[in-house]
Parts: structure tokens; C-alpha cells; sequence
């Protein structure tokens, strides 16, 4: 992040972005873990309504943040040092937060209520800044500044100025390939007449190119594998981004706990700039075990096993158990990315199953594989092949068939979620058809459909609730629904 940086004469300006607003007053909390009550608000008059809010959001941020680090010790001594530590800690961030919104002539002051984590912050406003000039520096990177860049008359509020200076970095960035390059601000107060002069500052240094990548440290994974992941070829112009791109893909692969890019101080005589990366591998393996219970199969449980760098370049293996009053499997499924292409995966799986219900009982023995594609960043697409051999036992009528059931599934999906694993918010949607052929003749062809899809959205609550939905529909066509497996 980038941070704003008077000089003499004046105060720093900073910018703490945090997401939603909530309303002003008290700020009352309860940690669900510890038991630790809060009691403290805001007072002082404004009618910067934006401002207020955002202050009681950082009020209610920093409440819950700091309580988490109270003692459980019962030395009454030591949790008053540290309630006083966390209130002016609290103190400093809220004079932090007025400063960023403008109020440069502004204060803070506290006043300790009758119990312990409670009080009082009274804030004092007084005018706000605004900018009277807004200019880079040297004056020939002007015409680098964006066109909703602040202006003469804006209020001098620190998420703007970041804003601009980030643009003004990307921009001069652009067809230029700068191996230092440096953006900084210079924000001159003039208190008498509460406006201030924001100068951008840049410094650049030598353009330089990708040069030769090694790697240290991946013992159990490829270096093909490693390479697969580099946004850049030799040559391409250097970008600070994109090294950064590198290490958030490493780090996403699961693989590994660390990942360190070295870089030289300068780029070599020829402009290239060599790349070393340092990792440390994860273990592999994983063994998980758990205990579910669902109102129409009862209690149950599943236990797995899964290694995820199987033959070397993130190849995934899982084996897993999952036992029900209903239903009883043992899959095997295995995952190989960038199969073929980047965009691209293969998935093998075989499954034994057996499922008892009112219908039917059957048993099965699954085998199959598909190949994934991703089409951007949001939609993806499969196709398969998948092979069965089952034995249905009619309840209905008591007949009893084998079928040797060939099919192609096809799945279509479009996925906004914010974390797979652990999503906020964002749709997952999923559309497939598969036609089915009985090689052994004891089915007529049919073609089975499927839709699903699912909503998350987060209440913004300090108990971090999230209401998802989901809701599915699905379809079975076939010439003679009777001749078709229960």
C-alpha cells in the first residue's frame, strides 16, 4: 500500500480503506471465545456524514482486532495495562482516520468510562482541507496523471491521492519496462487558509528485461511444473507485478509454505535481470476423517487420504471411505493440471458404491475421465467419458437387472465465488447433460439433466455469518421410462 508523506510543518496523512460503513454511537461487543465486554462511542458533532460513519467503522474494527489480544490471565494489574494499551492504540487510529478524510486541524480525546473496556472518544472535526494544487513531479510526467485525477477545490482525502498515485505508477509503467521505478507523495499543509499542495514524486531508474529463472529449495516438484506457472518468457520487459503474480500462483498451489523471489540490486550490463526462486515444500499428504449426519441417511462418516504432488508436478491422488445407514463408497480420484495446455486439466476417477433406498438397491462399479477447460476467469467446461457396471435390485416390483451403462457427461459451470473453499460471496452455477447407452441391452438409451446453483453473501457481521443458498432441478428423458435403470 502505498502511504502518504508530509514533510515539516506537517502531519501524516494516511489512508485506512476498510470495506462498510455502519451507523454511529455506541460500539458494544461480546467475544464469543473469551467472554470479554466493550462499551465505547463516538461524540462530536459533523455534518460529514461519510466521514462519521467511516470513523465508527474503524472504531468497531479496532475493538474487536485489539480485545483478541487480552490475556486470559486473571492479574488484574496486567489487563488494565493492557486495556489502556488498546485504548490509545484505538486513539491513535481514529486521529489517523480523521487525518486520511481531510481533517488536518482535528483531534482526538478520550475519556475512561466507569468499567473496564468502556469510554468515551470525543472528536473534534474542525474544517476540512481541501487541495489547492495537484501536480508530478518532475513536470514532465503531468501528462501521466489521469483525467479524474484530484483537482484545485477537492477535498484533500488520502484514498484519493492514493488512487491517483497508483494510476500514475501504471501509467507511467506502461510501455516502459523501468527495473526501479517509485511513486511517492509530498503533501504540503497550509493551516491558516486549510488547504494543502499534493506533490507526486517519481524516480526512475534502468529499463531491464526477464532474464535466465533458477529455482532452490523443490525437491519433490518439477522444475517443468514451476515453469508452467512464470507470467513472463525471457525477454518480456521486467514488471514488478508479474513477480509478484508468480508468487501468489506458488503459494496457491498448495504445495508450499514459503516462496521468496531474489532479484540482483541492478539489472545485469545487458539489461537482463536473472530470477532465483527459493521454496519451501509442504507435506504432501493429507489424512482427514469426520462424522456427518443428514436427515435422510442418518449418521455417517467419510475418511480420506490425498497426496497432492503425486508424480511430481501437482498431481493430485485422493482416495477416500464414506460410509451412511444408506449409502457405502470407495473412490479414487486423481487430478493432473495443465494437461496438454495451461488452461486445461484431466481428471481419472473409480468409484464402488452401494445405496439402499425405498426404490431400489443397487451396486455399482464406476470408472471414468474428463478433460476441463477454463474459458476466463469465471467460466469452465468439461467433457468425459465414464463407464458403469450395476446391479439394481427393484423394490417395486422385486426384478432384479445388470447394466452395463456407457455415457458422456458434458457440465458447463460459471463460478463469481470469492474462495472456493471458504466462500463470502458470489454465484456458483452448473449445468450438465449426459446421454446414457446400455451396452448389454437392458436399457433403452436416455439423457439425464441437471441444473444447480448456489448464492453466498456475507452480512458484514462481526460473528462473520454468511447465508448461502443453493437450490437444483434436474431431468431424466427416455423413450420407455419403465426400461430405464431405477
Amino acid at each position: 500500500m502505498f502511504s502518504l508523506c508530509p514533510h515539516i510543518r506537517r502531519k501524516s496523512l494516511y489512508a485506512l480503506l476498510l470495506a462498510g460503513t455502519l451507523g454511529t454511537g455506541g460500539c458494544t461487543l461480546t467475544d464469543m471465545f473469551k467472554g470479554v465486554q466493550t462499551n465505547y462511542a463516538l461524540t462530536g458533532q459533523t455534518e460529514d456524514k461519510k466521514t462519521q460513519e467511516y470513523l465508527q467503522t474503524i472504531l468497531e474494527e479496532r475493538v474487536q482486532e485489539k480485545t483478541q489480544t487480552l490475556s486470559g490471565d486473571d492479574d488484574t494489574d496486567l489487563r488494565t495495562r493492557q486495556a489502556q494499551y488498546i485504548e490509545q492504540t484505538i486513539k491513535a487510529d481514529l486521529l489517523k482516520a480523521l487525518h486520511a478524510k481531510g481533517y488536518y486541524n482535528g483531534d482526538v480525546s478520550f475519556t475512561k468510562g466507569d468499567t473496564a473496556l468502556s469510554g468515551n472518544y470525543r472528536i473534534k472535526y474542525g474544517p476540512k482541507f481541501t487541495i489547492d494544487d495537484f501536480s508530478a513531479v518532475p513536470a514532465h510526467y503531468r501528462s501521466y496523471l489521469r483525467k479524474d485525477a484530484p483537482r484545485s477545490g477537492d477535498p484533500l482525502d488520502a484514498e484519493n491521492v492514493l488512487t491517483a498515485q497508483a494510476a500514475l505508477y501504471d501509467n507511467i509503467q506502461k510501455g516502459r519496462c523501468y527495473y526501479d521505478l517509485r511513486v511517492d507523495n509530498q503533501v504540503f499543509l497550509n493551516r491558516n487558509n486549510y488547504t494543502g499542495d499534493v506533490d507526486l514524486t517519481v524516480e526512475t531508474g534502468r529499463e531491464g528485461h526477464f532474464g535466465s529463472l533458477a529455482f532452490d529449495g523443490n525437491e519433490g516438484v518439477r522444475e517443468s511444473y514451476l515453469k508452467k506457472l512464470v507470467p513472463w518468457k525471457e525477454g518480456d520487459c521486467f514488471r514488478r507485478e508479474k513477480i509478484e503474480d508468480y508468487k501468489t500462483a506458488l503459494l496457491q498451489t498448495g504445495l508450499f509454505s514459503r516462496a521468496d523471489i531474489i532479484l540482483p540490486e541492478a539489472p545485469e550490463p545487458d539489461g537482463s535481470v536473472p530470477v532465483t526462486l527459493d521454496v519451501t515444500e509442504r507435506a504432501p499428504r493429507t489424512i482427514s476423517a469426520g462424522l456427518n449426519y443428514y436427515s435422510d441417511e442418518g449418521p455417517g462418516g467419510i475418511v480420506s487420504w490425498e497426496h497432492r504432488n503425486f508424480l511430481g508436478a501437482a498431481e493430485k491422488l485422493k482416495a477416500s471411505l464414506g460410509v451412511s445407514m444408506l449409502k457405502q463408497s470407495l473412490d479414487l480420484d486423481f487430478t493432473k493440471p495443465y494437461f496438454l495446455r495451461k488452461d486445461q486439466a484431466l481428471s481419472l476417477t473409480s468409484s464402488l458404491r452401494r445405496q439402499d433406498t425405498d426404490a431400489y438397491e443397487e451396486l455399482g462399479l464406476d470408472t471414468g475421465g474428463s478433460i476441463t477447460r477454463k474459458f476466463g476467469k469465471h467460466l469452465s467446461a468439461s467433457t468425459g467419458v465414464n463407464a458403469s457396471i450395476l446391479k439394481i435390485d427393484d423394490h417395486t416390483d422385486n426384478s432384479s437387472e445388470t447394466y452395463g451403462l456407457l455415457s458422456l457427461p458434458q457440465t458447463l459451470s460459471f463460478d463469481t465465488r470469492d474462495d472456493v473453499l471458504d466462500p463470502h460471496k458470489g454465484i456458483n452455477l452448473n449445468l450438465s447433460a449426459e446421454p446414457f447407452f446400455d451396452i448389454l441391452g437392458q436399457s433403452d438409451p436416455f439423457f439425464k439433466t441437471q441444473f444447480t446453483g448456489s448464492h453466498y453473501l456475507a452480512l458484514g457481521t462481526p460473528a462473520d455469518i454468511v447465508v448461502a443458498t443453493r437450490g437444483s432441478i434436474g431431468s431424466i428423458w427416455g423413450a420407455d421410462a419403465d426400461n430405464i435403470p431405477a
